[in-house]
């Protein structure tokens, strides 16, 4: 039976000054509770008053102190399986979204589900797809707020974190004090107005310790992709640093000469807005298909097993 992690301990930042809520063996199956993106604190439509509070939001349910984590190391975080609970919400405020400049009032929505499908009204809903938006690690130094990601992971709000998926992450504090939260019941690309379908859930995962390996991480891998992920002051810059993540990826594992993989990355790589909240919260990722680097023999999983 997995161990279990309550919501009740829970960060608004990764810190590496936290006590650790529990340890845990590498490969050892915890079932972690998370709440929703309030705090569980907003259950009406008629709480707008609420949301000027930013306080508690983007909760991550930790830290998490992996044993035998130390700095220079990787976590491969498997996300086995993510359940959502039976209503979620999505808000919205002015001067945030891709739609800042079209409105000035926030607005609320309590949010069913219902048959695997989120009900947005009456008239609209859309396939359930449980995702996690927030995974991360304690930085080296200071504090990293969870509305924020970064190279320690965090708040990437990456539609394809989900049930079956792989995070790679670093490793910068003994124990990494890795935590996660932020799930959704359903989320578009980009998020483009300011929330998806905020909700509390559960979330199986399993960790490894990659030791004396390097990967531009953060870095996602489904059964069909591996993505780096990367984020930036602009659009722009999130962008280049997604893609020149996976033209080092192309460079340093899978042996292509930088003619070669800038071609690949042109013609079957596929750069994603995976969050596109301006002016400040903006992420990219490039999509690399398995498909096509398995005509380069290279698998990512062989690749760090052989060191």
């Amino acid at each position: 039976m997995a161990r279990r992690l309550t919501r009740d301990h829970h960060l608004y930042a990764f810190d590496p000054t936290l006590p650790p809520a529990i340890e845990l063996e590498p490969g050892e199956v915890l079932t972690v509770e998370t709440h929703d993106c309030r705090t569980g604190t907003i259950v009406r439509e008629d709480q707008l008053a609420d949301l000027t509070d930013t306080s508690r939001v983007n909760p991550a349910s930790g830290p998490i102190r992996v044993l035998g984590a130390e700095p220079g190391d990787l976590l491969a975080v498997d996300v086995l399986e993510v359940r959502v609970a039976e209503r979620g919400l999505m808000v919205v405020r002015p001067g945030t979204t891709a739609f800042r400049h079209r409105f000035q009032e926030p607005r609320l929505k309590m949010v069913p589900i219902r048959d695997s499908h989120v009900l947005l009204s009456e008239r609209l809903r859309v396939p359930l797809h449980p995702m996690v938006g927030v995974v991360g690690v304690a930085p080296a130094a200071g504090r990293v707020p969870n509305l924020y990601g970064g190279d320690h992971g965090g708040n990437m709000d990456t539609r394809i974190i989900t049930s079956g998926s792989r995070v790679y992450l670093p490793v910068f504090v003994p124990g990494a004090l890795l935590a996660v939260g932020d799930v959704h019941a359903a989320m578009g690309e980009g998020e483009v107005f300011l929330s998806g379908v905020e909700i509390a859930g559960e979330i199986d995962l399993r960790v490894q310790v990659l030791k004396g390996v390097r990967l531009p991480t953060p870095l996602v891998e489904t059964a069909e992709v591996i993505a780096p992920v990367a984020t930036g002051a602009t659009l722009d810059e999130a962008a280049d640093r997604a893609l020149n993540k996976a033209l080092d990826l192309l460079l340093d594992l899978a042996g292509l000469d930088f003619y070669d993989a800038g071609r690949l990355l042109s013609a079957a790589g596929h750069l994603r807005v995976s969050q596109y909240v301006p002016p400040t919260v903006l992420h990219c990722r490039v999509e690399l298909p398995k498909s096509i680097l398995a005509q380069l023999g290279f698998d990512l999983r062989r690749a760090l097993a052989a060191g």
